[in-house]
């Protein structure tokens, strides 16, 4: 599965585990979330990050169950 993020302004599909990473920085605004990873900043809508919250959820329930 994979996910609309804009990086530089230029909408990017990535996949699950490109959010696995620790954020070092995270701000909400009205509908958009910023996200920042060290050297690299993403936005990602608000509907499109509570999707990929869920997905990393049943990952790592996936991934205990195993």
């Amino acid at each position: 599965m994979s996910y609309i993020v804009d990086l530089c302004g230029t909408l990017t599909q990535v996949p699950l585990s490109f959010f696995k990473f620790k954020e070092v920085r995270h701000d909400h605004i009205g509908d958009t979330h910023f996200i920042n990873y060290g050297e690299l900043t993403f936005s990602i809508h608000d509907n499109t990050w509570k999707r990929v919250q869920i997905d990393l959820r049943d990952s790592k329930i996936d991934s205990i169950l195993e």
